[in-house]
């Protein structure tokens, strides 16, 4: 079963009469009540025209009973309201469109710049330093620790030049720092080894089963 389209109705509507008679698929004919009103159905019948709002405004118009039963003012006004809807119906549709294409700018600005940040926490470059250089320190007391337990029963140490400054003058002793951290209180002692030349170094190797106590006390009584 088909549904029946109702007419579409627009502002001049109230003006007109429509009827059951189409004029093609989609409209119906249609007749001014003012003249049929004044001259009848059959000379308002004979005036028929198609119910598009076009064409309603050019028949009212021109229609001499139209404007005597509104008034000229009224009906130049009602007219030109129409001529207004027209223009409204413009703006309406322009600013629609505008809006949607602000939003599109917006949903591609937000697309554009969304995702995670590459630095979601910014620090300073000194709080920056400090981290890098707890990190490095972190594995520094590792390894010296992994080197003190190896060789707390043996001393085996690697022959480095850069273990003296060659360049300075001062009477200091070069040391090779050895950090022992107690599994206690996690304190650190140094152990100080006097400066060694290659030939000293070279001996030192010969010795196996050296407790390193006791090279200790042997370089600093």
């Amino acid at each position: 079963m088909t549904r029946t389209k109702k007419p579409k109705r627009h502002r001049l509507t109230e003006f007109i009469e429509v009827l059951k008679e189409k004029s093609n698929e989609y409209n119906r004919f249609a007749i001014c009540i003012a003249c049929k009103e004044a001259e009848g159905h059959e000379y308002a019948y004979s005036k028929k025209f198609v119910n598009t709002k076009k064409l309603v405004k050019s028949h009212l118009k021109n229609c001499t009973h139209f404007k005597n039963k509104k008034g000229e003012d009224e009906a130049t006004r009602i007219l030109n309201d129409t001529d207004n809807e027209k223009s409204i119906s413009i703006q309406k549709k322009h600013k629609h469109t505008s809006g949607n294409e602000s939003e599109d700018d917006s949903d591609n600005d937000e697309q554009e710049f969304s995702g995670p940040l590459d630095c979601h926490v910014v620090l300073a470059i000194s709080q920056l330093r400090g981290i890098l250089t707890q990190n490095r320190r972190i594995q520094e007391l590792d390894e010296l620790k992994r080197l003190y337990e190896s060789t707390s029963t043996t001393a085996l140490l690697d022959y480095s030049e850069d273990m003296s400054d060659t360049s300075s003058t001062d009477e200091e002793d070069s040391c090779l720092e050895i950090e022992d951290v107690n599994e206690d209180n996690e304190d650190i002692a140094l152990l100080w080894l006097s400066d060694l030349n290659k030939d000293e170094y070279d001996n030192l190797l010969d010795l196996e089963s050296t407790n390193i106590n006791e090279l200790l006390d042997k370089e600093h009584p």
